[in-house]
Formats: structure tokens, sequence, C-alpha cells
């Protein structure tokens, strides 16, 4: 187990339009980004666009990680996770 000191990590209020599993497991989620030290996560994909099915994957970014060429895209539909 990795423990890692977060006082410093932006804390960003929980966004009232996450999918009801996305949100249940927000917090699991932002604890395993801290780890690898990621700070500003995104989701994006269908769980954003509200086009989850019992198939989809949840995709999470951090802006900063993202080429180039897919940055704009991928951040207008991205939402704060």
């Amino acid at each position: 187990m990795v423990e890692m000191n977060t006082d410093n990590l932006m804390q960003v209020d929980e966004p009232t339009n996450l999918d009801p599993l996305i949100a249940s497991r927000r917090e699991e989620i932002l604890d395993l980004a801290a780890r690898r030290r990621a700070r500003s996560l995104r989701l994006f994909g269908s769980f954003a666009r509200g086009e989850a099915h019992a198939g989809s994957d949840v995709d999470v970014v951090e802006p900063d990680a993202l080429h180039w060429y897919i940055r704009e895209r991928v951040l207008q539909e991205a939402i704060p996770l």
C-alpha cells in the first residue's frame, strides 16, 4: 500500500451530473489517481456524454497528458471528475 500526502492536491466539489456508478466510485478513482500524482482528472467518452451502457468502459484523462492531436476534441466533451 502506498501512502501519499494529498494536502496540496486541488480539491474539487463532486460534479452533480455524474453517472450514479461513477459518482459511487469517484473517491476511489481520485485516490488511485493521486497515488500516481494525477491532479485534474476529466471523464470523457460515453459516460461523459450520458450514453454509457453495461458494456461501456470508463475513460479518464488528465488534460495535460493529452496529445495535441486529440486534445481539443476530448476536452469538448470532458467533465471534471
